[in-house]
């Protein structure tokens, strides 16, 4: 995989960041074509994530994606590197807890997925439980 794919979140947290209200413009966007399959588009959008565009979803980087989590939902993804793992945590603002979950990894590009991913489920449960 390429460094910019890293960079990028994929279909699922796309997916994810559409249910949670994700609306930040994007130049790479998720789409179904007529034959439903699944493709990556580029170029100057607006919101493809808003309710006429069903079948598109915005592919922001998974920092713009980690900044929205933080600025919109009050929840603070990081990803460090303390000197023997690598890891990536979830602090929420709600209840002041921080949860770390630690993950082996190659590289501080996949910590940050990860705990964008852990964020994005927290939210998502949360937000069944409502």
């Amino acid at each position: 995989m390429d460094n910019r794919q890293l960079d990028l979140c994929n279909f699922e947290q796309s997916q994810k960041l559409k249910k949670l209200g994700f609306n930040i413009p994007c130049r790479t966007y998720f789409f179904y074509n007529i034959e439903r399959t699944l493709l990556i588009g580029e170029g100057d959008i607006d919101n493809y994530n808003s309710e006429e565009w069903g079948d598109y979803f915005l592919r922001p980087t998974i920092v713009l994606a980690i900044k929205w989590l933080r600025e919109e939902k009050a929840i603070f993804v990081y990803a460090g590197l303390p000197e023997f793992t690598r890891s990536a945590g979830l602090c929420t603002d709600h209840s002041y807890e921080r949860l770390t979950i630690k993950v082996r990894r190659d590289s501080i590009e996949v910590a940050e997925s990860e705990g964008l991913d852990y964020g994005l489920d927290y939210l998502l449960k949360a937000k069944r439980n409502d």
